[in-house]
């Protein structure tokens, strides 16, 4: 459990909060920046609030199971998910399960089985990412959010459908489907991030067109870091590190643990940060 915990705390205190500056920074004064700072500031966002909300369950989940309670996985490494639905089944897992059993599926069951048509399904998914939208904040640009993820899913879906049809396509789909459908979050989580509708307006363009709506920059030598944080991303998703601590003797473990947490605190940024999803 105290690696879990340690993990946790290097998401949110090392990661998370030595980006937020930057995040800041560019959300503050969007229109005097470059396209290249708006995709950096984009990219450090997605990352933040990740390893923020991931980083609080990590902590969360081994501190209660220090006390005997098992709480339920609440993130699944939805970056590496090949399609916007199995990005949202991998994201706030705890969530995403809420809004399915307590508003999709009686939205379903308001018709008998053989009457639930394409259109009706797509009309509840749309309906239920607007009100996830609604449920981070009572403003257009969250509304926004939920209403592109919503019609996003149901694109998804008929895209899905149709190239099943084509076997031919499968690895097409399989290939770019993880690219895409991180630039389409990027995308969105614009208007998730941004102070008012106007602002996520700008920006957008920005972030789509390559426009630049200012001559600033950000220090863009902080993409640099976006390099060894997907490698050490990936390598946690491929079961790499799982019980490696099992696997040599106790006094390399004990060193290696104290060199590690060491780091960790060595990392930390100088300046905490609160919880992004405790605003919510």
């Amino acid at each position: 459990m105290s690696n879990a915990f340690f993990v946790g705390y290097f998401k949110k205190a090392c990661i998370s909060d030595n980006l937020s500056p930057v995040v800041e920074q560019y959300f503050t004064n969007p229109e005097n920046y470059t396209f290249l700072s708006c995709w950096v500031a984009i990219i450090s966002f997605v990352i933040q609030v990740y390893c923020d909300f991931s980083g609080y369950s990590d902590m969360a989940i081994a501190s209660a199971g220090l006390l005997g309670y098992k709480l339920p996985l609440n993130f699944n490494f939805p970056y590496f998910a090949s399609n916007i639905t199995d990005l949202w089944q991998r994201w706030h897992i705890t969530l995403y399960s809420w809004l399915r059993d307590y508003i999709y599926v009686p939205l379903m069951r308001r018709r008998p089985k053989a009457e639930r048509t394409e259109l009706f399904k797509y009309r509840n998914l749309l309906i239920l990412m607007l009100l996830s939208g609604l449920w981070h904040g009572a403003a257009w640009h969250f509304v926004i959010w939920g209403g592109l993820n919503g019609i996003a899913l149901v694109i998804q879906k008929q895209w899905s459908d149709w190239v099943s049809s084509y076997k031919a396509l499968l690895p097409l789909r399989k290939m770019l489907g993880l690219p895409i459908t991180f630039y389409w979050f990027c995308a969105f989580a614009i208007f998730f991030r941004s102070n008012d509708l106007s602002s996520a307006i700008k920006i957008e363009k920005s972030f789509l067109f390559l426009t630049s709506l200012g001559s600033q920059n950000l220090n863009l030598q902080i993409a640099w870091i976006f390099i060894p944080l997907i490698m050490l991303h990936w390598a946690a998703y491929k079961g790499w590190f799982a019980d490696w601590w099992r696997k040599i003797p106790s006094w390399s473990f004990a060193v290696l643990f104290g060199v590690l947490v060491s780091a960790i605190f060595r990392l930390t940024a100088i300046n905490p940060q609160p919880f992004v999803y405790f605003q919510f």
